[in-house]
C-alpha cells in the first residue's frame, strides 16, 4: 500500500468514526441539557446513541479484520446478507440527521441524498 493510499485509508477512517462519535456526543448533550421534553423525541435519540455505538464497533471490528486480512493471518469469506435488513439499519441510521437537515432548511427544497451500495455476488450454480 503507497503512501498516498494509506493517508487516504487514515483520512476514511478518521471521518467514518468522528460521524458516529459526533452523533452520540450531541444527542448525549440534548439529554444531559434536559433539552428533550417528550418521551417519543428521548426514545429516539436513545435509538440513534444505540445505532451510532452499534455502528462504532462494527466500524472498529472492520478495521480489526483489515489489520488481519493485510497481515495474511486471515481470509475473505464472502457471506450472503439481506439487502432490506442493510437499508433498514442504513436508513434509521441517517433518519434523525436527514430530518434536522430538511428542517434547517429554509428554502423549502428537498435535499438529495445519494446511497451507495457496494454487494459482492455470488458466482451461480
Amino acid at each position: 500500500m503507497g503512501k498516498a493510499s494509506r493517508k487516504e485509508l487514515v483520512e476514511n477512517v478518521s471521518h467514518d468514526l468522528r460521524t458516529p462519535m459526533a452523533s452520540i456526543q450531541s444527542f448525549m448533550e440534548a439529554i444531559q441539557d434536559n433539552a428533550i421534553r417528550d418521551e417519543q423525541t428521548f426514545a429516539r435519540y436513545l435509538d440513534t446513541i444505540r445505532l451510532e455505538t452499534r455502528r462504532l464497533s462494527g466500524l472498529i471490528e472492520d478495521l480489526l479484520q483489515l489489520s488481519r486480512l493485510q497481515a495474511g493471518t486471515k481470509t475473505l469469506c464472502p457471506e450472503r446478507c439481506h439487502l432490506k435488513d442493510l437499508f433498514l439499519e442504513i436508513l434509521q441510521s441517517y433518519t434523525l440527521r436527514w430530518r434536522r437537515r430538511i428542517c434547517r432548511s429554509s428554502s423549502g427544497f428537498r435535499r438529495r441524498f445519494r446511497l451507495r451500495l457496494s454487494c459482492l455476488r455470488q458466482p451461480p450454480g
